[in-house]
């Protein structure tokens, strides 16, 4: 579960990731990518215009991007395949790096970006 501008977004297994309302805790909308196998860590970039998820069970970082003024609206941009296995966790450094974990390595891996579509990964931590 992640929380961003008033939603809150909760990741299942069935491919999907629900955006629930604070003010109601009604979903509002419902993000779905096929690259989506499992969710666990999501952090948002550049103000919330970019959401990045981890998906363990595909070895993959997907990004979304949102699709209008609205902060619960996202569409799937790409999916970014990992060097490792089970990336788990992330943590935003700035707009353009991140960090992320692999579950079955026990590392740390740093990913950087100067045009936010081609991401740069280096192994930061073993």
């Amino acid at each position: 579960i992640s929380y961003s501008q008033e939603f809150y977004f909760a990741g299942k297994t069935d491919f999907t990731i629900s955006v629930i309302s604070s003010v109601n805790l009604t979903v509002v909308n419902v993000l779905s990518s096929t690259s989506l196998q499992s969710v666990r860590d999501m952090i948002f970039l550049q103000n919330g215009q970019m959401l990045v998820v981890a998906s363990p069970d595909n070895n993959n970082l997907v990004f979304f991007n949102r699709s209008s003024t609205s902060a619960s609206q996202y569409s799937f941009a790409y999916s970014r395949a990992t060097s490792y296995l089970a990336p788990h966790g992330l943590w935003p450094v700035s707009d353009s790096f991140f960090y992320a974990t692999s579950w079955t390595r026990n590392s740390v891996y740093a990913y950087s970006t100067t045009n936010y579509v081609t991401w740069t990964e280096s192994l930061f931590i073993n």
